[in-house]
């Protein structure tokens, strides 16, 4: 059975019969398969039944290969799928900090509700009235000369001159 996103490969001593190629890097299966399908039967009875290994390549770095050979999402912290683009994207609210060892997009939280996330992916302070940034405590804090009042719709503290 082929997957979507995958590759899949019978491998007869020096012949290589290719299925659906993909921007991919290959994952070994070591098992020998009694079952294998009617294709790959017939080019056995060709080649005498000699030594048969399958090989499937899932897309890299958001795709795995399983134990039952199918290719499955592998995203990082912090990310989703997202099967428009292939890729793991970062959830709502989040914004991107890097990679992992596996070379996979990984996110983190933008601390609410004094930060938000930008369009371009970057999460900035979003104080409220009256307020100010406090990177010792990363939360907006009172101007000079203001009083805390209340919070606004987004949950952030206003103050308000005394």
């Amino acid at each position: 059975m082929h997957y979507s996103n995958c590759l899949s490969i019978l491998i007869v001593s020096s012949i290589v019969i290719l299925g659906k190629w993909s921007n991919a890097r290959v994952i070994f299966d070591n098992e020998y398969r009694d079952n294998l399908e009617e294709e790959d039967k017939t080019l056995l009875k060709q080649f005498n039944k000699r030594h048969v290994k399958r090989q499937t390549i899932c897309p890299t770095p958001y795709h795995v290969l399983t134990a039952d050979n199918r290719c499955v999402w592998s995203c990082g912290q912090g990310t989703q799928p997202d099967t428009s683009t292939n890729e793991c994207v970062c959830q709502d609210g989040y914004y991107e900090t890097g990679t992992d060892q596996f070379g996979r997009r990984v996110c983190t939280i933008c601390p609410k509700p004094y930060h938000v996330v930008t369009s371009d992916n970057r999460c900035v302070w979003s104080c409220g009235q009256g307020t100010q940034p406090d990177i010792t405590t990363n939360e907006c804090v009172c101007q000079d000369g203001y009083y805390e009042t209340g919070t606004d719709q987004f949950g952030r503290r206003i103050c308000s001159p005394k």
